[in-house]
């Protein structure tokens, strides 16, 4: 996937997340919206090599997530410690629940 197909896909599920509440019919006129919105931000890049407003706090939002986090290497360690050679053929939802348990 492409840079602007990966953005217009997460503009996409944000959008569909938070107005999943609503009617049909509004959701239908929001992702027309937001359809003409990331194609005005994405034509306006690509012809003057500036982000737009909506493109410019992606981008900024994108830049302040952190590249690793704590707690998911936290996570992974238990399940390495609970995954070894002996017990190789654990299921997902058993190793799941091991690792709870040891938390």
């Amino acid at each position: 996937m492409t840079i602007k197909q990966q953005l217009e896909l997460a503009l996409r599920q944000s959008v569909a997340s938070t107005s999943a509440a609503s009617g049909g019919q509004q959701t239908h006129d929001r992702d027309k919206k937001l359809d003409a919105a990331i194609k005005t931000e994405i034509a306006v890049y690509e012809s003057s090599g500036k982000r737009g407003c909506s493109l410019e706090k992606a981008y900024h939002y994108l830049l302040t997530v952190p590249p690793m986090s704590v707690e998911a290497e936290r996570a992974f360690s238990a399940a390495g410690v609970l995954c070894t050679k002996l017990r190789n053929r654990l299921g997902n939802a058993t190793l799941d629940t091991l690792c709870f348990l040891h938390a």
